[in-house]
């Protein structure tokens, strides 16, 4: 997995599932902290942590690729963005709390 400290994940790791997802960690105090990337045959999922509290993530899937930002009670927060290959087009949703307030 990465490093051990005081019985707790420390450090940057890698993590190989049997199911197939693969995970590059990077932990604080056996808190997922930092820069995360999961991994399978058919995603990916970027995504930053704050003391194992999801902050920001970007999600790619076949013809699809979305930017997502949240508050530090989990809830999406600001202008999220999906990018569309497949029609070639970008759509944008104005979050305030976890609560859509604008679609463009």
């Amino acid at each position: 997995m990465g490093g051990i400290k005081s019985f707790k994940k420390e450090g940057r790791g890698l993590l190989l599932h049997d199911n197939g997802l693969s995970v590059i960690t990077s932990y604080y105090n056996d808190l997922l902290h930092g820069h995360n990337i999961f991994f399978d045959n058919y995603g990916l999922l970027s995504a930053i942590y704050n003391k194992n509290k999801i902050v920001e993530a970007a999600y790619r899937t076949e013809g699809f690729l979305i930017f997502l930002n949240y508050t530090q009670d989990k809830e999406l927060d600001g202008t999220i963005k999906l990018l569309n290959f497949i029609t070639k087009s970008v759509t944008y949703a104005l979050f305030k709390k976890g609560s859509m307030i604008d679609k463009i």
